[in-house]
């Protein structure tokens, strides 16, 4: 015996000691030895040979079970029931239960490896049957509690299938595919190419168990959602090529098997239709709806748009073609299989039976409604006819509900895509009217109504035909009463529609159930009337009144919520349309918004007050006179109200204060009558079934309707009685002490298991049959099978109290919200997690009671005081710490939400942060399965949001380094994880440490710091490399490729959310291209998806927008690798083929580069590549080269870096100057003609972040910290000037400035101004059209100094010129700026403010012809844009108050300015100037109009 199972041996003999504290130290020391890689190596070895005399799993575990039975003796021995001995025994239970579950972790890999050997190399003497279900509560108990063992089961999966026709016994096949199904939906996110191969592989073998062995029911689902399976992984959502993101092994065998699979689910098909028409008796004729869902995704996959063909398929390919086979080497059979749409059309004849008809329209009605664009637009007229025909005879059998069905989907179908539909746009409406009549004729059958309306709503809702004024008849008697599908076709049609005035009810309607009569209603009354099932007949007249059943009946429907009332409330306003759709759109949406949009007015609010007033009185009258009226139908009555009112708070027609002094809401407060009924009603019936669901319902009815916006719930939540708050809290520690008793300890994955059956069962591993079926079969401890009906009218109950306490702060409560959460929180003091009452009430309260911003300090203390307990009890059982993650999601959420001091929260941050620093240790210690990885990281992201910048989000990781880290350094660690799904999940999460983003409000985002964003790209880029790397051997192919789309994802999402990290983003995307080998499909992909979302053209554009940056990067690589050269530049994702494509396009960008590195040999050799003269190109680019040189001309200091770069820039300088490179002369020359282009790139180079502060001028005030670096060279503003004076100074002789050179040719100024004019225009990017607004202000205020000079007799062009287009970049801001966009339009108005200054220096009427123009402009953006209102105030005031005297005329001329607080003073000095002269005659005005 080896050393290390001789120290078991002693360990395991050390468990049975009679000391309870010797056994204790055994159990410790037993954990560590399991944990030791050479003992569990050993007990794999011993255990796999049979008869072996050393130590054994099996063995190990009869020493386990003789520990638990002394345990167990112990705790019985103990009679005390004191707390201290309850905790004593409950902790020792926990610790029992630990262990077990800890060994049985160990031992799962050798038990599956044993069965799965038993099962493929065995003997036939074996039952295969007892196995194979062993092995299939193995795979399950694998696939839940661990990551699984991924090659083994492939390879058993393999082996065991691959001859599934053979298998004497299909109850194997059954418990073999069920377990392949489970391994594959565990394994497919990880290993989708394994996935798929293997599918290849045992589909033919599984399609002829379906085809030839008759397969049992339950072996027949299994084997179609292996299908399903299949058809997902190789096509997810419907995929058909690689492009679209489907995949195959062997892309020839598998269309070949989805052919065979498609001719073999039409086959089943048929012969389920013909079985059924000869049974006797009542059949369902419908095919399941798997079976269907199956079907139309292989036609979706098999089908061509456009045409229909013929296929010979070899019926032999479904045979297993391994060799060995009998029909291996036979004939093939070829059979023709015909595809397309008029192969489905052919199917839906009328003629045909249901049994053969049923079934495809099944399939279309999911074809059309999965795969709407797979329906060609030639198809839509033959379709919709046939379905037409069907319709008319739905009479005959059972057809017309699956008819109506499949005509909803093809309406939907066509909505979705009308421009389809344009060809046969005459032919499809009046097939569509033909079917609008007689699905309105349906609506008075029982059968079809649902059906018919939900037709007639998508209709109209796709605008198919024009609707008549008979549709609204529907909604006015007897011939449909209010449903689901009658309010949802209602409301569609408001929507759509305008609502007539007046209905006239005619004879014709009378089969309809509508009273004849020749006199006209109001429509919005007549509907009103029927939507409250208002009794309109003459007899009752005015008096009116609901009748009691039929309210009932109405009321209890499962309407969506507040639908109703949301109707009612559209009803009474004069726009029904604009007001219906703000209500559904969102009601907590700003009321002045809705009303500037829309001037909505009430036509008749007090019509409404007095039917709904009369309605629920009578209704709740009736109601709670009655016994047999449920309580349920009373909470519906309160929701209804609530929704009225808060329908007429959110549109503006009533206040809250006036809501709640309103009729509606006083007889909302019926609702305390129904409080002692409903409390006494369920402590005298606690322990009767009917009870229980009561109050669940009830309590879920009122939960919901808390649920909602703010203004209903806390409606709502108002007329909620004093005391019934508090008796339900007293329900629920009722319930609590009174069933609570019952829960069981659970010992294994939930399972029960008590003292009896251990010692009377000897469980043996290996010899009873039962062993892994008690271990593995029993379900988790979170399962609704542990709780009684109490226990879920518990939890429902717990839940609406959680809600009502924790609406927004609000006035007028009749209860106190923190003295039911006081209440709650008790419950907490005496929990037990080893009941899973008690579990499941600790998650409910963790997850509901943070909500919002209710909870102080001590009660988010008190909440999560028992976490760690729970934590550490339930540690090994993966799903619960899973489901307890995942419950700390509000809990940190209303963290980041809290008011409270951080001094107050720093306890309760440190208890939360206590929690997850342990799981994130057990996480980097490969502790914890991908489903608690996964809930782990949703955490980290909640905190992120809660506390971006990580000021209290530090963990504390237990390991060598031992210190804290922020939650920002920790996320990113994850993009380096096992599991794909674990790495995806924080790749489109890194936004977080990027930007601040609020769940409540996604789209309000604000950057953080630079120096946060910067760390963020660094760690997520360093963290995806790291798991580019550490791929797994035994899925190489799969992990490679998961783990290049980890690294895609990660940087398509910096460049998409931070413009900071933009550049850097994208050169790591091209060095992983290079480094990393990844697919130049696949970047192109993303960069598709990243430029389309960042406003490019093309990845063409976006890509060159970054190629100076990018290029200078990869050169600077050379320095360090040498084979970063300017040829093994990735020039292919530019959408170029050859090197010489690329020179061409690009040597603008290349030869500046090259020539400051003074790499001439290369700009030869590009010139050698083009064929052209290589100084012929130095000429070309001459104007970017002198970018790259002359700013360190111009550059002050004597700092050592600076000193450098003007050195390289005279060598490079002296090199050109060379007689065998330019020349001095040709220098001169192209300086003096390309003077202008050579302004326009230096001030292309402009960037203010990069000079020192003082060097910023006049443009600092229009900086920020996150304004991103440019493409390389860039100049603070200081620099550029200097060198615009250094060009003036070598180039005039009597160094006059740039501004005066450039005035003798004045056309140089207007090419200056239109090429920054240009750049501005072709920029999708608002920093970048920020940073060039920054240059044109730049260059106007060096013209506007000189100005006084004439600019060569332009000056009046310059001027308009720059005014016009300030005043357009001013126009073109959007609405709802963001922060560079508001700085854009201080700057504009600030150049703007310089310009009219400069001008009315200049000449006082040079303003005059566009006074009007900017006054306009500046009037509108005081009220839409108050960021900037007093700057623009500040220029409206000097315009028409200061310089009034110069701009009389003009002004006197412009329309008066907005009566408005903010314009008093210029209204007033417009007023007084305007009629300084006397009112104006008729002939005046008259003359300023015509003029």
């Amino acid at each position: 015996m080896s050393l290390a199972l001789h120290d078991l041996l002693v360990c395991c003999r050390g468990l049975g000691n009679d000391k309870a504290t010797e056994r204790k130290k055994e159990a410790e020391r037993f954990r560590r030895l399991l944990r030791n890689p050479e003992v569990v190596l050993e007990l794999d070895r011993s255990s796999g040979t049979k008869g072996s005399k050393q130590l054994t799993w099996d063995a190990v575990f009869r020493f386990l079970q003789s520990y638990v039975q002394k345990e167990t003796e112990s705790m019985q021995s103990s009679r005390s029931v004191t707390a201290t001995a309850l905790a004593t025994r409950k902790k020792k239970m926990a610790e029992i239960c630990s262990l077990i579950k800890y060994f049985i972790r160990y031992a799962n890999k050798h038990l599956l490896d044993l069965y799965c050997n038993l099962f493929t190399t065995s003997s036939k003497s074996i039952n295969h049957v007892l196995v194979s279900r062993v092995i299939h509560m193995l795979v399950r108990g694998c696939c839940m509690q661990t990551d699984g063992f991924n090659n083994d089961l492939f390879s058993f999966f393999s082996k065991a299938l691959l001859n599934a026709r053979h298998a004497k016994h299909l109850s194997v096949l059954e418990h073999l595919v069920s377990a392949l199904n489970i391994f594959l939906r565990s394994a497919a996110m990880n290993c989708r190419m394994r996935v798929c191969q293997l599918g290849e592989e045992l589909l033919p073998s599984i399609l002829n168990v379906w085809v030839d062995m008759r397969p049992s029911a339950a072996l027949k689902e299994d084997i179609v959602e292996f299908f399903n399976l299949q058809i997902c992984v190789h096509h997810p959502k419907g995929a058909k090529t690689q492009d679209t993101g489907a995949y195959a092994e062997d892309w020839t065998k598998w269309q070949s098997l989805l052919f065979n699979l498609y001719d073999a689910l039409v086959k089943e098909i048929s012969h389920i239709g013909s079985r059924g028409k000869y049974v006797t008796g009542t059949r369902h004729i419908a095919v399941k709806d798997n079976l269907i869902e199956l079907t139309a995704d292989i036609c979706h996959q098999v089908n061509n748009i456009n045409d229909t063909h013929v296929l010979e398929v070899t019926q032999a390919s479904i045979r297993a073609t391994q060799m060995g086979s009998p029909t291996h080497g036979s004939a093939s059979k070829r059979r023709r299989i015909e595809l397309g749409w008029e192969v489905l059309r052919d199917h839906l004849q009328p003629q045909h039976s249901d049994f053969d008809v049923i079934p495809w329209l099944q399939i279309t009605a999911v074809v059309a409604s999965k795969y709407p664009s797979m329906v060609p637009s030639q198809e839509l007229v033959p379709l919709l006819s046939v379905l037409y025909q069907l319709l008319t005879e739905q009479r005959r059998g059972e057809r017309g509900p699956y008819v109506l069905r499949c005509l909803r989907e093809v309406a939907r179908c066509q909505a979705r895509y009308p421009e389809r539909a344009q060809v046969h746009r005459a032919e499809l409406g009046r097939l569509w009217g033909r079917v609008w009549a007689l699905a309105m004729r349906g609506v008075s059958s029982p059968q079809t109504e649902a059906l018919s309306l939900d037709l007639l709503s998508t209709i109209v809702h796709g605008e198919l035909i024009n609707m008549d004024r008979e549709f609204w008849k529907l909604f006015s008697g007897s011939a449909c009463k209010p449903s689901q599908s009658a309010a949802l076709c209602l409301s569609q049609a408001l929507l759509k529609c305008p609502v007539p005035k007046n209905l006239i009810l005619s004879s014709s309607w009378d089969s309809m159930g509508i009273t004849e009569g020749s006199g006209s209603h109001n429509l919005k009354e007549t509907l009103i009337a029927w939507l409250l099932m208002t009794d309109q007949s003459d007899e009752m007249e005015e008096t009116s009144r609901p009748h009691p059943i039929i309210c009932r009946l109405a009321l209890c429907y499962n309407f969506p919520h507040n639908l109703i009332a949301h109707i009612l409330v559209s009803l009474t306003l004069k726009d029904t349309r604009a007001g219906l759709k703000f209500l559904l759109d969102n009601l907590g949406k700003s009321i002045f918004q809705f009303l500037e949009v829309q001037r909505i007015r009430l036509f008749s609010l007090c019509l409404l007050f007095i039917i709904i007033t009369l309605t629920v009185s009578l209704l709740i009258l009736h109601s709670i006179q009655s016994p047999s009226t449920p309580p349920e139908c009373l909470v519906r009555c309160f929701s209804l109200l609530t929704g009225v009112l808060a329908g007429y708070i959110s549109t503006g027609c009533l206040t809250e204060e006036e809501a709640c002094r309103s009729q509606l809401f006083t007889k909302a407060k019926v609702f305390h009558s129904l409080k002692p009924i409903l409390i006494m009603f369920v402590k005298v019936k606690m322990t009767e079934e009917g009870t229980m669901a009561t109050l669940i319902s009830i309590m879920k009815l009122c939960t919901q309707s808390g649920n909602v916006c703010p203004v209903p719930a806390n409606l709502f939540v108002m007329i909620l009685p004093a005391g019934l708050l508090s008796d339900l809290a007293e329900i629920c520690k009722l319930l609590v002490s009174v069933y609570g008793v019952y829960g069981m300890y659970t010992m294994c994955n939930g399972s029960s298991l008590g003292t009896q059956s251990i010692t009377k069962h000897n469980i043996v591993i290996f010899d009873n049959k039962s062993w892994s079926c008690l271990l593995l079969g029993a379900k988790s401890l979170l399962a609704e099978d542990h709780l009684a009906q109490q226990d879920l009218a518990l939890l429902a109950v717990l839940e609406f109290l959680c809600k009502s306490v924790s609406v927004q702060p609000i006035h007028r409560l009749l209860f106190k919200p923190q003295e039911v959460r006081r209440r709650l929180l008790l419950l907490v003091e005496p929990i037990d997690f080893s009941k899973a009452l008690h579990l499941h009430m600790y998650l409910v309260l963790l997850k509901k009671l943070p909500a919002a911003d209710s909870l102080c300090p001590e009660e988010f203390d008190l909440l999560l005081r028992p976490l760690a307990d729970l934590c550490d009890m339930y540690r090994q059982d993966q799903e619960i710490c899973a489901a307890v993650l995942l419950g700390l999601l509000p809990y940190i959420r209303s963290m980041g939400k809290s008011h409270h001091m951080p001094d107050e929260m720093k306890h309760v941050q440190g208890s939360l942060l206590q929690v997850l620093s342990g799981f994130s240790f057990l996480s980097q210690t490969g502790k914890c399965m991908v489903t608690v990885r996964v809930a782990l990281v949703q955490c980290l992201v909640a905190l992120l949001e809660a506390d971006p910048c990580c000021k209290w989000a530090v963990l504390s990781l237990r390991g060598t380094d031992k210190e804290d880290h922020p939650v920002s350094v920790i996320l990113p660690s994850h993009l380096a994880d096992a599991h794909h799904q674990v790495r995806m999940l924080v790749a489109t999460s890194v936004e977080r440490l990027f930007l601040e983003v609020s769940p409540e409000h996604p789209y309000k985002r604000k950057m953080l710091p630079l120096k946060h964003q910067q760390a963020a790209f660094e760690n997520v880029y360093l963290k995806a490399q790291e798991g580019m790397k550490s791929s797994s051997s035994e899925d190489q192919q799969d992990e490679a490729f998961n783990r290049k789309a980890t690294l895609l994802k990660s940087l398509s999402v910096v460049l998409c959310c931070s413009p900071v990290c933009e550049k850097q983003s994208l050169f790591a995307l091209f060095q992983s291209y290079k480094e990393n080998n990844i697919e130049e499909l696949l970047i192109k992909k993303m960069l598709c998806s990243v430029s389309r979302e960042l406003g490019y053209r093309s990845v063409k554009s976006f890509v060159s927008s970054h190629l100076y940056y990018l290029v200078a990067e990869w050169l600077a690589q050379r320095r360090s690798d040498d084979r970063y050269t300017i040829g093994s530049f990735p020039y292919t994702l530019l959408d170029l083929n050859t090197v010489k494509d690329f020179y061409n396009s690009s040597y603008q960008v290349l030869i500046p580069h090259l020539v400051f590195l003074d790499d001439f040999e290369q700009v030869k050799s590009i010139g050698r590549y083009l064929g052209r003269d290589w100084k012929e190109l130095l000429a070309n680019c001459f104007p970017k080269i002198m970018v790259n040189i002359l700013p360190y001309f111009a550059l002050s200091g004597q700092d050592s870096q600076v000193a450098e770069q003007r050195e390289k820039a005279h060598k490079v300088y002296d090199l050109l100057k060379d007689a065998n490179c330019l020349g001095k002369q040709q220098i001169d020359n192209l300086i003096h003609s390309n003077l202008a282009d050579i302004v326009v790139e230096l001030l292309m180079t402009l960037y203010e972040g990069s000079g020192r502060e003082g060097d910023r001028g006049d443009l600092k005030c229009f900086i920020g910290e996150l304004d991103p670096v440019p493409n390389p060279p860039y100049f603070s503003s200081y620099v550029i000037k200097a060198t615009l004076d250094y060009l003036s100074n070598c180039h005039s002789a009597n160094h006059k400035s740039l501004v005066a050179i450039l005035s003798k040719t004045p056309i140089s100024i207007q090419r200056i101004l239109l090429a920054i004019c240009e750049r501005a225009a072709e920029t999708t990017n608002s920093y970048e059209r920020h940073r060039i607004l920054l240059m044109y202000h730049l260059f106007v205020n060096l013209l506007l100094r000189e100005v006084k000079d004439g600019l060569g007799g332009a000056w009046a062009f310059v001027l308009r010129d720059i005014i016009y287009t300030v005043i357009h970049h001013m126009n073109s801001r959007p609405v709802q700026g963001d922060e560079v966009s508001n700085r854009s339009l201080s700057l504009c108005c600030d150049l703007l403010t310089s310009v009219c200054r400069a001008a009315l220096q200049f000449c006082d009427d040079a303003l005059d012809c566009h006074l009007q123009v900017i006054v306009g402009t500046l009037t509108a953006l005081v009220t839409c844009r108050p960021i900037i209102s007093q700057q623009v105030l500040n220029l409206l005031q000097f315009l028409v108050i200061e310089n009034q005297q110069k701009l009389k005329g003009s002004l006197s001329r412009l329309e008066p300015f907005p009566d408005l607080p903010e314009f008093k003073e210029l209204r007033s000095a417009q007023h007084k100037l305007k009629y300084n002269a006397g009112t104006f005659t008729l002939r005046q005005v008259t003359a300023k109009y015509t003029n």
